[in-house]
């Protein structure tokens, strides 16, 4: 580790959160209100009944605390405690990477990290982050970031008609940026349950700077409303171009996208639902990322198959963990459609070993 300052896991959450709010912690602004303290309060009792763990990971200067970690041996389990005042908690981008930053520092110490779950203090049950959810982050990365941010004499731009701001324990310190002096203070957005409406007069839908974008038919009208003011999304007009980023930006607010014709017939999901925050960041990934998951998805499908027919034909289950094996051999580097054409064969040669054990075990 060089002398580049000390980043702590909360340094690289806030910088999800909003890479302004850490510019403006670093450089002395008090973050506390009414919030800040009823979690710190929170946190007090819970540390008192739990076993919180110092992690670290000096390769990249990152370290942090843990609200509860239990260990058997070298596994770990992370719990974070956390509150929430809406009737269904929603596990947001910002704590997903704190849990991340977590598992990544306990690896770095030798643990093999289980489980990483969120402990609703104001609802009484946990919530499970996948480890596909936290994949998506790329710790040692966000940490450089942070430092980055950290020590510019320049903030980052100020977040505009973002709901983040509503909630956020520096909105009133928080100026805008030069190029919008004529607006001297954040105006946090409003829900007021409107309903965007796609119907035949729509285009296309789009996202511009925190705003969903309605355009007209043959020149007609632009309307546009901020992400944060609005409850959902009617699709009408199957003939409408909706671009992926707008069907992100709704889902990942907690929004549904409705698609119908005289009655529903189908629709996309909010990310407060059930892995819905894991859909929305796999559609939104790289390649690599998607590489990455349909790898650890087919190696736990053979691994599986093997497994099952281990007592009915011990040949053909090695054979198939043959193919499992041979699963993380392919290189990560090739294109996508070579890399998932290779994929996708070893997973129909595993398919094809294992059904052709079970169809013969079956009774004639």
């Amino acid at each position: 580790m060089s002398d580049e300052r000390e980043i702590t896991v909360s340094n690289v959450a806030t910088y999800v959160f909003c890479p302004r709010k850490l510019w403006l912690t670093s450089n002395g602004h008090d973050p506390h209100d009414v919030n800040v303290v009823r979690g710190a309060t929170e946190h007090d009792a819970v540390d008192n009944s739990s076993k919180p763990m110092s992690v670290h990971d000096p390769a990249i200067g990152l370290h942090g605390t843990c609200d509860s970690v239990s260990i058997d041996e070298n596994i770990a389990n992370i719990t974070e405690y956390k509150s929430s005042s809406s009737d269904i908690p929603v596990i947001r981008e910002h704590v997903i990477v704190q849990l991340a930053a977590y598992r990544h520092c306990l690896t770095a110490q030798g643990y093999v990290v289980r489980s990483a779950a969120v402990w609703w203090t104001t609802h009484g049950y946990a919530s499970t982050v996948s480890d596909f959810a936290m994949d998506v982050f790329n710790v040692p990365e966000l940490t450089q970031k942070c430092r980055g941010v950290m020590a510019s004499d320049t903030s980052p731009p100020v977040l505009e008609d973002d709901p983040r701001c509503a909630g956020c324990s520096l909105v009133e310190a928080c100026q805008p940026s030069e190029e919008l002096v004529s607006n001297p203070r954040i105006v946090p957005s409003r829900r007021d349950d409107s309903i965007l409406i796609v119907d035949a007069d729509v285009r296309r839908v789009s996202t511009s700077k925190g705003h969903i974008k309605l355009d007209g038919k043959d020149g007609g009208k632009t309307l546009s409303a901020p992400i944060g003011q609005v409850s959902g999304m009617v699709v009408l007009n199957t003939h409408a171009i909706i671009t992926t980023q707008a069907i992100l930006a709704l889902i990942e607010d907690g929004k549904y996208v409705v698609y119908g014709w005289g009655k529903p017939q189908a629709f996309t999901s909010p990310v407060k639902l059930p892995n819905g925050h894991s859909r929305a960041r796999l559609a939104a990934a790289d390649s690599s990322i998607r590489k990455y998951l349909a790898s650890k998805n087919i190696h736990a499908k053979v691994h599986n198959q093997a497994s099952r027919v281990r007592a009915l034909d011990p040949s053909a289950a090695r054979a198939i963990r043959g193919l499992r094996d041979d699963v993380t051999s392919i290189d990560p580097n090739l294109p996508e459609d070579e890399y998932t054409s290779k994929l996708f064969g070893l997973e129909g040669g595993s398919a094809t070993l294992y059904f052709s054990v079970v169809i013969s075990s079956l009774p004639t």
